[in-house]
């Protein structure tokens, strides 16, 4: 998650112009996260399956944000 937010705000930082987005001026990154742990191991499949929910979850919330797979405890 620390990696992922220090990427969004490098490409926030850099202010490239975004004049065909209808939501930002600028270029942002929307990003989503998966994890596997032994205990509950996910397949590489249903990781990136599970991913890119959370990267989709983002974007209807509103863009520039990181969104987690939470797994059950």
């Amino acid at each position: 998650m620390n990696i992922a937010n220090c990427l969004r705000q490098a490409i926030l930082s850099l202010a490239i112009p975004h004049s065909y987005s209808s939501t930002h001026s600028h270029l942002t990154a929307s990003m989503g996260i998966a994890t596997t742990t032994p205990e509950q191991p996910l397949s590489p499949d249903d990781l990136l399956n599970k991913a890119d929910q959370q990267l989709y979850h983002a974007k209807r919330r509103g863009r520039n944000r990181i969104e987690i797979h939470e797994r059950p405890a």
